[in-house]
């Protein structure tokens, strides 16, 4: 249901750019920033449907600590967003962006050991195999989550 809600803000949002005679920042900018965001969303989507088709019944806590850096991810990148409109004064932006990267990079970290616990979790291969996909997954949100980090950083260059 969040995903299919954020499909329509996205779809809303190309419908008000495409008859917005004037936009602070480029149509094309403000589109890619909304793809980012939507693949935030998407990935999101598929480690709950990774979850839920296999059968997950017991969560490794190494996935709750995962799950809980991408959602300060989120608020970084909702804070970005609302930092946007100061633009033509990117310092605070800068900061964010750097901040947002850094957690990537620890979430870089916490892939690489969740994913090496996974064997120790379970004995079963299939679950093993589950939970690395899962990890892949949740590695990908974090990354997506850099990606809308970095769309902004290209828009305040190329408007600064």
């Amino acid at each position: 249901e969040l995903e299919h809600a954020a499909d329509g803000v996205k779809h809303e949002m190309t419908a008000v750019l495409a008859k917005a005679f004037v936009t602070p920042l480029e149509r094309e900018d403000l589109a890619l920033i909304s793809a980012n965001i939507d693949e935030v969303a998407d990935f999101i989507e598929e480690v709950l449907q990774r979850i839920y088709v296999n059968r997950i019944q017991t969560i490794m806590p190494e996935a709750i600590a995962f799950a809980g850096m991408i959602m300060e991810c989120c608020d970084m990148m909702k804070d970005m967003l609302g930092e946007l409109q100061n633009f033509k004064k990117p310092k605070k932006l800068h900061e964010m962006i750097i901040a947002l990267s850094h957690k990537e990079e620890e979430c870089d970290r916490l892939y690489l050991e969740a994913t090496l616990k996974a064997a120790d979790f379970s004995s079963d291969v299939l679950t093993v195999i589950f939970w690395r996909e899962i990890f892949d997954k949740l590695e990908k949100c974090a990354d997506a989550c850099e990606h809308v980090g970095d769309s902004i950083e290209t828009i305040v260059m190329k408007n600064s």
